[in-house]
């Protein structure tokens, strides 16, 4: 049966962590950044759990004849500041912004951002218009 999360399943999907690893990141589900979390139970037993986050993603633009390199770092430290304001304004703590793996160099630049990270893990994209949805 799939359901969704409530707040008295807190310790059952504790243990399914413990059962999954421990070392992966956690999507609360308690968290308010957490939407909505599904469960998939079997025999009253959670096996597994599927958890939605408000995040946004970022698609950056420049134009590459613009000024000098440097120029166009100062742009795009200008736009990261303003949309990360906004996006904190509504709620959201994490913008994701994909990037070419050819372009090192710009991405080496992108993650000497303050608050920028690098995330190794592969993503999959899963298009709901694509299932059918709107």
């Amino acid at each position: 049966m799939i359901r969704r999360y409530t707040p008295a399943d807190r310790e059952s999907v504790l243990r399914l962590r413990g059962r999954h690893d421990e070392s992966l990141w956690f999507a609360d589900p308690d968290d308010p950044i957490h939407f909505v979390t599904f469960l998939l139970e079997v025999d009253g037993k959670p096996v597994a759990s599927i958890t939605g986050r408000a995040t946004i993603e970022g698609f950056l633009m420049i134009d590459r004849s613009f000024g000098t390199p440097a120029a166009r770092l100062d742009a795009i430290h200008a736009l990261v500041d303003v949309g990360a304001a906004h996006a904190a304004s509504l709620g959201v703590r994490e913008i994701h912004m994909a990037t070419d793996p050819k372009w090192r160099g710009w991405i080496r630049k992108l993650l000497r951002l303050r608050g920028a990270f690098n995330d190794n893990r592969h993503h999959v994209i899963l298009s709901t218009v694509a299932r059918g949805g709107n």
